[in-house]
C-alpha cells in the first residue's frame, strides 16, 4: 500500500496511522488536468500512486518554467501555499 510506504519510518503510532490513512481519499486525474492552478490556495497534498506530475510557473514573458517533477510513490505538494495559506504562483 502506497500510504504505508509514504508514512513508514515516521515514528507515528499505529493507531494514529490508521486515522491518517482513513483521512485520505482516492482521486484519478488525466493527463493535462491540474491539481492546482496559479492563484489558488492549496488545501491538500497528494500521494501519487503512478505517473508523473510536473509543477511549473509562468514567467513575465508567458513561458512555462518547470520547478519540479513528482513521480509515483512521492508526495505532491506546494509547501508554501499549503502551510502559509497563500495563493500559489505555480501549476501542478
Amino acid at each position: 500500500m502506497l500510504l504505508k510506504h509514504i508514512y513508514s519510518n515516521t515514528g507515528i503510532q499505529p493507531h494514529d496511522l490508521e486515522k491518517i490513512y482513513a483521512a485520505h481519499k482516492l482521486i484519478q486525474i488525466k493527463a493535462g488536468e491540474y491539481l492546482l492552478r496559479e492563484g489558488n490556495i492549496s488545501k491538500s497534498y497528494f500521494c501519487l500512486e503512478s505517473g508523473v506530475v510536473r509543477s511549473f510557473a509562468i514567467n513575465s514573458r508567458g513561458q512555462e518554467i518547470t520547478t519540479d517533477f513528482f513521480c509515483g510513490g512521492e508526495i505532491v505538494i506546494e509547501v508554501s501555499s499549503l502551510f502559509l495559506h497563500e495563493p500559489t504562483k505555480e501549476y501542478m
